[in-house]
């Protein structure tokens, strides 16, 4: 039995080849958006704080600020301050709280900002406190913190090292994703394995 092709019929298999050409171009540019998903932003920065010796990487485009921009404060102690602008030291107060109003402010619309406070080694506080995550996620607090605004702001404790940890972190409610997505990096690729505190 012979099938009758008709003249349609040779430009239909060219354009049915396109189509399964074009799906496969699809699939492998998905796989490559979710492989730069997962690693942020092509260009970081490697650091290593002087004082402390804690390591780090942040996006080429962020700042990072004084290790500690409230000084007074010293117990749980300050080590790190970055952000997608730069962070800068606050006037000598009485506030006390892991995110300043002037952070949560500079922040913007579209704006990170991610900081880091070290705790001492107490056993009853490390005994109910989770283990650093390997991949930090991002939530809101359950509570409000100062000043109110309209911004995302997560705080986040672990323990890591025989020490305990409070990260916080402040998005901006227009904040792209991949900002999001770096600011919940530099948390992930801190090393805090070596750094060098007093207990």
């Amino acid at each position: 039995m012979h099938l009758i092709r008709g003249p349609g019929y040779r430009p239909l298999l060219l354009l049915a080849g396109l189509a399964l050409a074009g799906l496969a171009a699809s699939a492998l540019l998905a796989r490559g958006d979710e492989s730069a998903d997962r690693q942020g932003s092509k260009d970081w920065v490697s650091f290593v704080d002087p004082d402390t010796g804690l390591r780090g990487s942040l996006p080429s485009a962020w700042r990072r600020g004084p290790a500690s921009l409230q000084p007074k404060i010293i117990s749980p102690r300050q080590i790190l301050t970055v952000a997608t602008f730069s962070p800068h030291r606050e006037p000598p107060n009485t506030d006390c709280g892991y995110l300043h109003p002037q952070e949560i402010r500079d922040v913007g619309s579209r704006g990170a900002f991610v900081t880091l406070f070290v705790g001492g080694a107490n056993p009853t506080l490390l005994a109910s406190t989770h283990v650093r995550p390997k991949a930090f996620r991002l939530k809101a607090s359950g509570y409000l913190l100062q000043p109110k605004t309209h911004t995302h702001q997560t705080i986040i404790s672990f323990k890591a090292h025989h020490r305990y940890f409070t990260a916080g972190v402040v998005l901006g409610p227009d904040a792209p994703r991949a900002v999001r997505r770096d600011a919940r990096l530099v948390l992930d690729r801190l090393r805090l394995g070596e750094l060098r505190l007093k207990s």
